[in-house]
């Protein structure tokens, strides 16, 4: 996640830091941490993250410096799986246009199935 530790910004650690003359050190009001740059606080896990890019409450963790390598990587392998998913449902939908629709091809089932796929795809395309 790459979350700068909470409660650093104490008087004794940012002397320790033995900063050049006019060097700013930035502290997060919020969480009282030195924020490095390109940090962020995230006001759903309460603390700085490095390079943060944005909390994701499918993960429910903030998607930053250490991370963003497996969320990327979350993400297209879900894709993939719904692209798999609307492929096996249209390849039995057309099976089932083929046969007598009896017990075992449902119409309502495929149909359904078919519409839920597509709008999931639909909303990871974005992603890819």
């Amino acid at each position: 996640m790459g979350a700068v530790p909470k409660g650093n910004a104490t008087k004794e650690f940012i002397e320790s830091l033995q900063l050049k003359p006019g060097q700013v050190v930035y502290k997060c009001p919020k969480c009282c941490s030195i924020k490095p740059d390109r940090a962020h606080h995230c006001s759903v896990c309460k603390r700085c993250i490095k390079k943060m890019d944005h909390h994701c409450p499918w993960v429910n963790n903030c998607v930053g410096e250490s991370n963003q390598k497996y969320f990327v990587l979350f993400t297209m392998y879900i894709a993939l799986i719904s692209l798999h998913a609307l492929i096996m449902v249209a390849i039995n939908f057309i099976f089932c246009l083929e046969e007598d629709w009896g017990s075992k091809c449902l119409f309502l089932f495929h149909c359904l199935g078919f519409i839920y796929l597509s709008l999931l795809l639909y909303d990871w395309l974005p992603v890819l």
